[in-house]
């Protein structure tokens, strides 16, 4: 019965085998082994070749053929189920967006926060290197300064020599 309700539903729905086949991603002849009842699909191909087709799965698996009434109970059950679907996807979907937004505006500040800290590091790092050669400076110009002022041999004063008031050396 599954196999000629896959048919019959198939044909219904205006599609060759080689389109249904095509639009669940397996090959023809597995389809064709469907149809012919010499092979089942599993719960997750049956679902969707019901969502192929258009019908529920229960449509599928029915012993017997549903009449139109049927059928039109069945479409409009099926019509508020995928409204409610839609609804609560939509509610998904604008949680997750708000999920992503707040993660990535956190990620941003956290971000922001790093490079202030990198700069704060770096100015603190620039200022300590600038004291350090400033220091280093000052350092070398006091060598220089007595350097210059206790060298006897400096050429601006000349080797130095001791006379007492007298004249004598």
């Amino acid at each position: 019965m599954l196999g000629e309700n896959i048919r019959k539903y198939r044909v219904l729905a205006g599609l060759s085998q080689d389109d249904l086949a095509s639009k669940m991603r397996m090959s023809r002849a597995v389809l064709s082994q469907w149809e012919n009842d010499q092979d089942d699909p599993n719960e997750e191909q049956l679902a969707r070749l019901a969502k192929n087709l258009g019908i529920s799965a229960d449509m599928l698996l029915a012993d017997e053929p549903l009449s139109g009434t049927d059928r039109i109970e069945k479409l409009d059950s099926a019509k508020g189920s995928l409204g409610t679907s839609a609804k609560k996807l939509e509610n998904v979907q604008t949680r997750f967006s708000n999920l992503v937004e707040r993660q990535i505006s956190y990620y941003q500040m956290q971000v922001k926060r790093k490079k202030q800290k990198r700069r704060k590091i770096i100015s603190a790092c620039c200022i300590i290197l600038g004291g350090i050669v400033v220091m280093i400076l000052i350092f070398l110009a006091f060598l220089y300064w007595i350097n210059a002022v206790h060298d006897t041999d400096h050429p601006s004063t000349g080797p130095v020599r001791i006379v007492d008031l007298d004249g004598n050396d």
